[in-house]
């Protein structure tokens, strides 16, 4: 993920905020290495809002732009973020578009699962039929790849809260995961009704 952002350095001018959300792993030092172009932030309570609001808390610019860490950045993605802010002064979300990319070609009994319930690609058009042109107003973004106006972040108070305790949590003091709101999509949601649209345009696109 960090490699394919980077790759994107002559788009336009950008920071890279990494929050790590309680991982036990190497994120850290991975990051650090990284330390010319990329912040890293601990963020303890473990939560998808949490740690979204985190990078909010330690960004400085005006486009925020959450990305998960499972995602390649096709290139132009960005430039086209900045152009689309830039020309609809109504936008406040942008969707982008997410596939899946194979390391090996899956299986046949996979592949026809896929077709069935579609939970490796989202906002393409095999998935989501009301998806028409390249560039439309839709009614929500997903969270590997969403991005807002910071100004309206802040106007809105953020992400709502979606869950208390992850999977992850593990050991004797752990928690299941409870959903108490729709992260995400509830933040579409307080978007437009202070009067925003959230556009899908298919050339913002991850992997």
């Amino acid at each position: 993920t960090i490699e394919s952002i980077v790759a994107l350095k002559n788009e336009t001018d950008f920071e890279l905020v990494i929050v790590d959300n309680n991982s036990i792993d190497n994120t850290k030092e991975v990051v650090e290495s990284y330390s010319n172009i990329a912040r890293y932030v601990f963020e303890g309570r473990t939560s998808f809002t949490r740690a979204r609001q985190a990078g909010e808390e330690n960004a400085r610019g005006d486009i925020l732009l959450y990305l998960d860490d499972d995602v390649i950045v096709a290139p132009g993605s960005l430039k086209k973020i900045v152009e689309i802010f830039t020309e609809y002064s109504d936008c406040g979300v942008i969707a982008g578009k997410i596939l899946p990319r194979y390391i090996e070609t899956p299986p046949k009994w996979a592949l026809d699962c896929q077709k069935n319930f579609n939970g490796w690609s989202l906002y393409d058009r095999e998935t989501y039929t009301f998806l028409i042109e390249d560039f439309q107003e839709v009614t929500f973004s997903v969270g590997p790849i969403m991005t807002i106006r910071r100004d309206i972040y802040k106007m809105v108070g953020g992400f709502p809260p979606d869950t208390v305790g992850v999977e992850t949590n593990k050991g004797p003091k752990s928690f299941n995961k409870l959903y108490i709101g729709p992260g995400d999509y509830g933040l579409c949601i307080k978007v437009r009704k202070a009067g925003f649209k959230v556009y899908y345009c298919s050339d913002i696109l991850v992997y």
